[in-house]
């Protein structure tokens, strides 16, 4: 039989799980609704990504330092006492997090934030290929299969099974076709207006 002590681990263990699944739904959902607000005010309020991820970013890294520095101010300050944990920081900082972020912006800013949730799935195929590049070997038969999947997943959900419905400019030329659009929608506009120099008959 299990004594009390141990049953208090069996119960403690049970009720981080909770909590770190309980945690983890809450981020993805917070994480879907970024997007969402993202796409509200990149088309609504006219907002940039240029602006609106550099201010995410430094409002939730003031939020994180005013956490560690109450709760656990030794972790703030030692990560920077080693040389190798600091340039790890600011690479992980510079391209994992502030690129990232961008890319993921800007490609809602010029599409949507469905487009770029689907795009930013497809990601763990890259972590595959570096992951194979570092331990020098090939690609294992189920890695090759969900890579294929993924990309499957992507194709129809993009596409809904019609080739011709896969256009490019849903993601890299939106903006350029908005201004197309506008510019042909003033060139209507001009030509539709009369002439003030002509005389009434």
């Amino acid at each position: 039989m299990l004594s009390l002590s141990e049953g208090h681990d069996i119960l403690d263990a049970m009720n981080r799980n909770r909590i770190g699944a309980l945690l983890t739904l809450t981020g993805g959902m917070c994480w879907g609704i970024s997007g969402c607000v993202g796409q509200y005010l990149f088309s609504t309020k006219g907002m940039s990504a240029l602006w609106l991820v550099p201010i995410r970013l430094f409002g939730a890294g003031i939020l994180l330092l005013l956490y560690y520095l109450i709760k656990e101010p030794h972790l703030l300050f030692g990560m920077w006492k080693t040389k190798g944990n600091a340039c790890r920081m600011l690479v992980y900082g510079i391209l994992g997090i502030s690129c990232s972020q961008f890319t993921y912006f800007l490609t809602i800013q010029l599409s949507t934030a469905g487009t770029a949730t689907i795009l930013q799935d497809v990601s763990p195929v890259i972590i595959l290929g570096i992951v194979c590049f570092q331990e020098h070997r090939r690609p294992m038969f189920l890695e090759l299969c969900a890579v294929v999947f993924a990309f499957t997943g992507v194709f129809l959900l993009t596409t809904h099974g019609n080739v011709r419905n896969m256009y490019p400019n849903q993601v890299l030329c939106a903006s350029r076709d908005k201004n197309i659009r506008n510019q042909m929608q003033a060139y209507r506009c001009k030509i539709r207006k009369p002439p003030t120099n002509v005389r009434s008959l």
